[in-house]
């Protein structure tokens, strides 16, 4: 059972649809890998690792502390990945919801003006 698959899918905000349509797949077919009815060949499951930045082990179940990437994308289309423990991509997120809130309130008093 891929134990792992929804909190990486929910994570990056996607729906089932969005998984089966990129592995050209039935959306159903996604759905009974999440609910654990199937599971998917082992291509699928290279393929899956890789989209997430994952290891095959921690979709599976067996790898019970990875790192969790953390994907940005500049506006200039360059993207950098690094690979964090839970904790550290916790304090990178509180970080992030304190600077948007910075940048939307000095918007707004520049609006003000």
């Amino acid at each position: 059972m891929l134990v792992n698959l929804i909190k990486l899918r929910k994570g990056r905000g996607l729906f089932q649809e969005d998984m089966a349509k990129m592995l050209n797949i039935a959306t159903s077919t996604y759905s009974y890998w999440e609910s654990g009815r199937n599971e998917p060949d082992l291509k699928s499951l290279i393929t899956l690792a890789d989209f997430f930045y994952v290891s095959v082990d921690y979709l599976l179940g067996h790898d019970k502390t990875p790192d969790v990437s953390l994907i940005i994308t500049k506006s200039s289309g360059q993207k950098i990945t690094y690979n964090l423990s839970d904790k550290n991509l916790d304090t990178i997120i509180s970080v992030a919801e304190l600077a948007a809130k910075t940048e939307k309130n000095n918007t707004e008093k520049e609006s003000l003006r």
